[in-house]
């Protein structure tokens, strides 16, 4: 299972720790970014969802909000678990938690796609973007960036992840 429980603004790394010092499997899902820095691109991480902490569980429903109700009590930075309904149906459908680890990779880093434009259509040649095409929205060549549309918590939801055009046909 995975939960998602949202937190107090940059406060994703603290919270992180506490809940893995806590016997918590929470991660932070990052992507990689082209910075320039005197002159030259470097890539860095950034958090992928801001203010979200993603947590993998064999805890189902009822114990996992029960343990994150103790630990909300205990760290102030934690706001809420997300939860898809009161029923208790996991917070994360099979399909986005395939399609999220497609994304991340064993890192939990989407990193760098390469692809290149041919007669208006995207065509990824490496990176975790294979076979993503589809869900791409917007290409921003000179930033190096394409923003996709994922289905996550039953809602649309826009992501912005690099990828690098090398050419136009």
């Amino acid at each position: 299972m995975w939960y998602v429980v949202y937190v107090k603004g940059s406060q994703e790394d603290k919270v992180a720790q506490f809940l893995q010092d806590n016997q918590i499997n929470a991660f932070i899902p990052m992507k990689e970014k082209f910075h320039r820095k005197e002159g030259k691109l470097i890539k860095v991480n950034q958090v992928l969802f801001p203010n979200y902490i993603f947590i993998e569980t064999t805890d189902n429903y009822i114990d996992f909000s029960e343990k994150f109700n103790q630990f909300k009590i205990r760290n102030k930075n934690l706001i809420k678990q997300l939860r898809y309904d009161l029923e208790g149906t996991p917070p994360l459908q099979e399909e986005e938690i395939n399609i999220l680890e497609k994304l991340l990779g064993l890192n939990k880093i989407v990193e760098v796609s390469l692809g290149f434009i041919e007669d208006d259509k995207v065509v990824i040649t490496d990176g975790p973007l294979m076979g993503f095409e589809s869900y791409i929205t917007y290409i921003n060549r000179h930033k190096r960036e394409a923003k996709l549309e994922i289905e996550l918590l039953g809602s649309k939801r826009e992501v912005t992840v690099s990828l690098d055009i090398l050419t136009k046909i």
